[in-house]
């Protein structure tokens, strides 16, 4: 650093000793190779007014050291009776069918019901954004029309428009959608088969980035990812959940 000319604040720095091993990075912190950063005051207030974000502070809580066990967490009395129902499926889930789903007008339902129909509704969604991405691809009129009606000049390789099939001379937005394309391509039938292959152990594949970062949005590039994957799973519990109480 000092042949850079950058100092060093030592206000603000970690310094390790003799079986005190203590590293600051991107303001988390950790002792010994255990996480001791707190908890941002976001996801507490996401938490508090959403109960949908409650499972995620668990989750992120453990991660950090916090005694905040997922099987011993009380649903808050303050919650009405459906909100009580809908935190107690995320619940379930969450301890892998070892809570039960209680308040409201709960339906009793496995978890091997429960992580089935979770299957069948991401296949459906990622069937839904394939149509979405031909859409994109093939419905809009080509992008030079929009630079040669305004008169504005630019290279066809500019605007992907080159004959080439070296991916680096693609528009950034279409790459994107190639590559999204891809890799549903690729994810589909590995899903298809699982689920009629699965022998209903309650054991899902793990969601694939394809399946919760949105098409054609800044999220692709600087959203929090793990909170993206989050929310999508919550959505997709809580949509089997009531797909499986409307067969009841």
């Amino acid at each position: 650093m000092n042949s850079l000319s950058v100092k060093i604040n030592d206000s603000k720095s970690v310094y390790s000793t003799e079986g005190h091993n203590r590293i600051e990075f991107a303001k988390r912190l950790f002792y010994n190779g255990t996480e001791i950063s707190g908890l941002k005051m976001d996801i507490l207030k996401a938490a508090g007014k959403h109960l949908t974000m409650i499972p995620t502070l668990l989750q992120v809580a453990n991660l950090r050291s916090f005694d905040l066990s997922v099987d011993d967490f009380k649903i808050p009395s303050y919650l009405s009776d459906k909100g009580h129902e809908l935190l107690s499926v995320l619940l379930f889930d969450k301890t892998n069918g070892a809570r039960p789903i209680t308040g409201g007008k709960a339906k009793s339902v496995t978890i091997q019901e429960l992580r089935h129909e979770m299957m069948k509704i991401r296949i459906d969604r990622l069937e839904k954004q394939k149509d979405s991405i031909f859409m994109y691809l093939s419905g809009n009129k080509p992008i030079s029309t929009y630079f040669d009606r305004e008169g504005i000049s630019v290279h066809q390789q500019i605007i992907g428009l080159s004959k080439r099939v070296d991916t680096t001379c693609l528009h950034p937005i279409v790459w994107e959608l190639n590559k999204r394309g891809e890799e549903i391509f690729d994810l589909l039938p590995q899903l298809e088969e699982y689920l009629d292959t699965w022998k209903g152990t309650g054991e899902i594949p793990e969601l694939q980035p394809c399946e919760y970062i949105p098409l054609l949005d800044n999220s692709v590039y600087f959203g929090d990812r793990q909170t993206l994957k989050s929310l999508i799973h919550t959505s997709l519990v809580l949509k089997a959940y009531g797909n499986l109480k409307k067969l009841q």
